[in-house]
């Protein structure tokens, strides 16, 4: 065994799925994305839910408290 081969460290995998906008209602496509996310790749949903809805929740929540101007 080489100092090289034991060093060596696995590259991190990017699993995030490749999409770019959020989804859409109108979109049947989208239905058909979401449903592979939930019997195939699970992790895609924690993914979008972090990317697309936290900036949401943070207004509703400040919206509900009446700090939102």
């Amino acid at each position: 065994m080489t100092e090289e081969t034991s060093t060596a460290q696995v590259p991190l995998l990017d699993l995030a799925p490749k999409l770019k906008r959020p989804l859409s209602l109108l979109n049947p496509l989208d239905y058909l994305r979401l449903l592979y996310w939930v019997f195939y790749f699970p992790q895609a949903i924690t993914w979008y839910v972090e990317t697309y809805c936290e900036s949401k929740t943070e207004s509703n929540k400040l919206g509900l408290l009446g700090l939102r101007g």
